[in-house]
């Protein structure tokens, strides 16, 4: 049986939301499941680092607006 990818799509939404979800995940590892190079490694270290600082309150972060108004000065958008 050799179904489109439409009608494959089709049957997929018609799944619950769970199995859904786990459709989802596991053809997105197909595709990604690679090992990280030295550059990923190096900013998933960074981020992991930063994460904890802000869950464990040695960081407090900043307003979403403040973010996005900085980015935007930055990058000259305003």
């Amino acid at each position: 049986m050799n179904l489109s990818v439409k009608e494959i799509e089709n049957e997929a939404l018609q799944l619950p939301a769970g199995e859904r979800e786990r459709l989802a995940s596991n053809l997105f590892n197909s595709i990604h499941n690679t090992e990280l190079n030295e550059t990923d490694e190096a900013w998933l270290s960074i981020a992991e680092d930063r994460y904890e600082a802000l869950i464990s309150g040695k960081d407090k972060g900043i307003k979403e607006s403040e973010f996005f108004e900085t980015l935007n000065e930055s990058l000259k958008w305003i």
